[in-house]
Formats: structure tokens, C-alpha cells, sequence
């Protein structure tokens, strides 16, 4: 990685399709000067990585790594243990000054099996009982290509990614028994995306398009217990596919002296999915944002928007017993979400920042069980199968709550991240009309990185 930036509010307009925050991870480039390997070994896993010329215009980065992180949850007495498993590839050829080309490729196969023998505590048996054991493998791979002028650069990107996903689950893990849980479903999609980024004197616009196919399959066998000792089966095999599309556009401009940047943007999204999903007027995503800088080290921000996000495909491939694709008569749509967030942000000039700030994140149109009731948002926390159900967009939600964020960029061999998070996320149930702890409600939260560069690398 060379970079990873962190948007928890007023998201670029050319990312789309999420709610609460965004990740842009950017990767370094290969190096074109000579080869080079490291060998990396860690506390849950082992790594190799390789980079280097393969002509005087293109380079190659390759890495793998495998967790042995199951050994480590055995120590540690823990009912589950995961192994994961990732290849990561990077190809770029700079075919002139003006143009240039990259290939990326990420794949992972991961693997999660019960630790039945670990049944002594009454949290490990309840883990045990509902956790089931799965293997997934997914990969996204893709081309960019970028042309350069002299006030502006356009960017085309196209790629695949896919998801399979297998869980399974057993009465008591007693493989002898008839089974309670069998699950696979493959998630596909392939992606095209256009955007020019043009800089005139001080403004910055960006605006582009983007198209994406999207194909889901699913075989389940799943029996529930619901309340009053009913006993329902799910048992269905679908396959759906359909188009998602968006537009966008996105201007910026520092004024007052480069003390207030302002910028603001315009997004549009619709799928073909359902009638209340299709018009993408009806998915109008405006955001706004300000930055005012009191001294050269002393900021306050400010942002709002509304955005949007397609449903799970778990629940736009859920069948019912008239083999019906009820989620799409249901007429799913979008959930939505409006933020407001505000903040101060102070920098030390020795690569040190400093963030304080407040949110408040409204959710509409959220997915509710019609048969239980129940927000996902209130069922969605733990590793499962979520949303394989009939649902409707009607549960409402709230998150908010204060962030204290400090960031050491590398200086005098340090570097670190510190991030402390006080906040409620609450969602509404059919049966109530009040706010019910949803299952990302941990209330307080605490991140911490830090390290040392030490001597001769």
C-alpha cells in the first residue's frame, strides 16, 4: 500500500453505492530500478513479496501471504478457527508520457471451521451453537487506463470481481444429524467506469459515468426456529442478473486567500432490479462540504449529504415457496442515509494531525424481515446468512456520536494512528416505535497503530 485515505462523510461523488463511510485504498507502484523481495513474518501470518522492471517502461509487484491465525485462536481456547490465505498483483506499463496502463489483481480464499472441543463456558457453547463453518474465495481483477493532458486526465476502468461464498451447519455440530444449514452463493460483476478530472486556475471538476452487469446465484437449505416453536424451511435454488448505472459530477474551489475550500457534488444511481430502483432521479445524491482554515494549522469542517446503496444481493436472490422472486414484488429500494458532520482539525507541521468530530447519520428504507418483524441492521452483526428472507424497505435508523482522530505520518523513524469513537447506532423494529441497539452498537470504540523504522531498514 502506499496510501489509504478515509471519508467518514462527504464521500467524492465518483464513489458510490455506500452509506457510512468510504476506504480509498491506493497501492504503490512497482519499482523500476531493479528487483527487490521482502519476507514478512507476523503474529498471524507469513508473507512474500517481490517488485521490479520487466522493461524500461513496465514494472511488477507480486505478493502472497497465509495466516496460521487458527493455531493462535487453539491457543487461546477459542470455539472458531480462521485461515485466510491472499495474492495481491500489480502490472503497469507507461506506454508514452501522455498514456499509461495497469492491471490489479486481488484474490483471497479464506477457510473457518468450529473448535468443537472448546465447550466449557457458556459464550464458547453459544458461539458454537450459531456459528456456522464456512470457505470462501473471491477475486477482483481490472484494467485502468489514464491519458494525460495538460490541464486535465481521463481515466477508463473496467473489471471483474466474484464472491463464493459456501456455509454450512449441523444440530450441535453433530455431523450425523440431518442438516440445519446449506449454503452457496456466487456474487459476479463486471464494471465499467469513465471519469475526467480537469483543473482550471482554481477550480477542480471531476465528472464520468459508470455501468456494471451483475449476475447472483444461490442454492439454500436453511431450517429456522421461529417463536411460538414453529419450524419453517427454506429450501430454493435462484439465479438473477441485472444492470446497475450512475452518473456523477463533483467542483471544488479554495476562495478568501485559499482559507475556505468549498466543494460540492451531484450523483444519480438505478438498477434494473425493481420499478422503485430503476429511475435514478428517484436516487438524487447531492453532498456539500466546507473547509475553513482560522490559522495555517487550525481548520473547522463541515459536510452533508444523502446517499444511497443497492440492497444485498442475498436478499434481491431470496425465493419463497411459490418459487417467486418475492423481494422484487416486495419492490425493494434503496437504502438511504443523510449526514451531517462537523469538526475542527489541527496540524503540527511535523506530518502530525489532530481531528475532533460530531455525526449524526439518518437511515431510511432499511431492510425488515416480514416475517419476524425485525430490522437487519438489528440481525446483521455476527457471521452468517443475512437477508435470505422476504423483506421490505421499512425500518429507520440513527447513528451518532463523537470521534477523536490523531494521525503520526513517518517522522524521526515514528509513525502512528490513534482513533477513539463514542457513538449510539439504533434501528427501529415493526412491533415498536422506538430505537432498539442495532448489532454495530458497541458504543465505544478504540483503534491504535503505532511503529518504529529502527536503523539500517
Amino acid at each position: 500500500m502506499q496510501d489509504v485515505g478515509y471519508y467518514s462523510g462527504a464521500f467524492p461523488a465518483n464513489r458510490g453505492n455506500t452509506l457510512s463511510s468510504v476506504f480509498e485504498f491506493k497501492m504503490k507502484n512497482p519499482r523500476t530500478d531493479s528487483w527487490h523481495g521482502a519476507f514478512t513474518l507476523g503474529s498471524s501470518d507469513v508473507g512474500l513479496r517481490a517488485e521490479g522492471p520487466l522493461s524500461a517502461k513496465s514494472g511488477l509487484m507480486l505478493s502472497v501471504r497465509r495466516s496460521y491465525l487458527q493455531f493462535l485462536f487453539k491457543a487461546l481456547a477459542l470455539p472458531f478457527l480462521p485461515t485466510y490465505n491472499d495474492v495481491q498483483i500489480k502490472y503497469k506499463h507507461n506506454i508514452d508520457k501522455k498514456n499509461e496502463i495497469t492491471f490489479l489483481m486481488l484474490g483471497a480464499y479464506d477457510v473457518a471451521v468450529l473448535n468443537t472441543g472448546e465447550n466449557e463456558t457458556e459464550s464458547q457453547r453459544y458461539i458454537l451453537d450459531y456459528l456456522p463453518e464456512q470457505k470462501q474465495w473471491n477475486y477482483t481483477t481490472g484494467l485502468v487506463y489514464k491519458h494525460y493532458k495538460p490541464n486535465s486526465f481521463q481515466t477508463f476502468v473496467l473489471s471483474r470481481n466474484m464472491l463464493d461464498n459456501n456455509a454450512f451447519k449441523y444440530p450441535g455440530n453433530d455431523r450425523s444429524l440431518p442438516i440445519r444449514l446449506q449454503y452457496k452463493s456466487q456474487e459476479i460483476e463486471y464494471k465499467f467506469r469513465f471519469e475526467n478530472n480537469i483543473r482550471l486556475e482554481d477550480w477542480k471538476i471531476n465528472y464520468g459515468v459508470g455501468l456494471e452487469y451483475v449476475k447472483y446465484n444461490n442454492n439454500t437449505y436453511n431450517v429456522l426456529s421461529l417463536p411460538g416453536g414453529i419450524i419453517d424451511t427454506i429450501d430454493y435454488a435462484s439465479a438473477i442478473d441485472f444492470f446497475k448505472y450512475g452518473v456523477f459530477g463533483q467542483i471544488s474551489r479554495a476562495l478568501l486567500k485559499n482559507r475556505l475550500t468549498l466543494s460540492a457534488g451531484l450523483r444519480m444511481d438505478g438498477n434494473t432490479y425493481t420499478e422503485a430502483m430503476r429511475n435514478p432521479l428517484q436516487q438524487l445524491s447531492p453532498r456539500i462540504s466546507a473547509s475553513y482554515a482560522i490559522t495555517d494549522r487550525l481548520n473547522v469542517n463541515a459536510n452533508t449529504g444523502l446517499y444511497y446503496q443497492t440492497p444485498s444481493y442475498t436478499a434481491l436472490g431470496f425465493k419463497d415457496t411459490s418459487n417467486q422472486y418475492i423481494n422484487r414484488v416486495n419492490n425493494l429500494q434503496f437504502i438511504q442515509c443523510l449526514h451531517y458532520v462537523g469538526g475542527i482539525e489541527y496540524s503540527t507541521g511535523k506530518n502530525a494531525r489532530f481531528t475532533l468530530e460530531g455525526f449524526y447519520k439518518k437511515y431510511q428504507n432499511y431492510p425488515q424481515s416480514v416475517v419476524r418483524g425485525i430490522s437487519l441492521a438489528n440481525e446483521g452483526g455476527n457471521f452468517g446468512v443475512v437477508g435470505n428472507e422476504s423483506v421490505r424497505s421499512l425500518s429507520i435508523g440513527r447513528s451518532y456520536g463523537l470521534e477523536l482522530f490523531a494521525q503520526q505520518k513517518l517522522y524521526k523513524g515514528f509513525y502512528g494512528i490513534m482513533a477513539i469513537t463514542l457513538f449510539r447506532s439504533e434501528f427501529v423494529n415493526a412491533n415498536s416505535a422506538e430505537y432498539a441497539p442495532s448489532n454495530w452498537d458497541q458504543r465505544y470504540i478504540v483503534n491504535l497503530t503505532a511503529g518504529k523504522k529502527i536503523k539500517r531498514n
